[in-house]
């Protein structure tokens, strides 16, 4: 692997190899905790400024596995895309299918308070929320998540008392400015839509076509977006 490009992607590599340390002088950076498949996507998209071709059975949790890989190591773009990815596999989930509760608990045990990631799980869930959702799953559901679900609920709950609005229920889809919402910016520069398009494309298992999304170009247009 090339120094430079690793210096440049990722914070952490960037105080490991030029710092006082021994990592410094042997170049010899040692991650035994994290998992091969993912950090060869990293390495993918480190080297070709893309991500393609997932061959994985379980994408939403490999993509999950991938961005808090990329918390770990500080590396803010690659986070950028992977969460494009997780956003576009989401976005489109069938509203009326149950929830998994089991990709919002390794995202919860993973990624730090606050994150990005942990706001998509939120968004996710309370846009798809219905009156069982949680019925059978509260003692497997980790306290922090179910406190940010719980904040969530209540303010749509006292938004909707103060503003009087009564609405037909119905399950709605994720739509949010991914870039705005989820993207982490250097300087407050916001993502071009050429760089969101060319970032990643999605190849599912089973299927012989690469489908390329570009989530800013979908919804910007349409959606305003939400603050956090």
């Amino acid at each position: 692997m090339h120094k430079a490009l690793l210096i440049k992607a990722s914070e952490y590599f960037a105080n490991a190899l030029t710092g006082p340390w021994t990592e410094t002088q042997s170049g010899d950076c040692r991650l035994a905790s994290e998992n091969v498949q993912v950090f060869k996507l990293f390495l993918q998209w480190l080297y070709t400024g893309r991500i393609e071709a997932l061959e994985t059975g379980d994408l939403q949790e490999f993509l999950v596995e991938a961005w808090c890989c990329g918390e770990r190591l500080q590396a803010r773009e690659f986070r950028n895309v992977v969460i494009s990815m997780l956003f576009e596999n989401w976005a489109f989930d069938d509203p009326d299918c149950p929830e998994d509760f089991g990709i919002a608990e390794l995202a919860y045990q993973k990624s730090l308070p606050k994150s990005a990631l942990r706001l998509l799980v939120v968004d996710k869930f309370s846009t798809h929320a219905h009156e069982n959702m949680l019925q059978d799953v509260t003692e497997d559901v980790s306290p922090a998540l179910l406190a940010d679900l719980t904040l969530r609920f209540l303010t749509g709950v006292a938004r909707a008392s103060k503003t009087c609005t009564i609405r037909t229920p119905q399950r709605k889809r994720l739509r949010y400015d991914v870039c705005q919402r989820y993207h982490e910016h250097d300087n407050h520069f916001e993502c071009s839509e050429q760089a969101i398009e060319a970032s990643f494309c999605i190849h599912e298992p089973g299927h012989d076509i690469i489908t390329r999304f570009a989530p800013f170009e979908v919804y910007s247009a349409f959606y305003a977006p939400v603050p956090r």
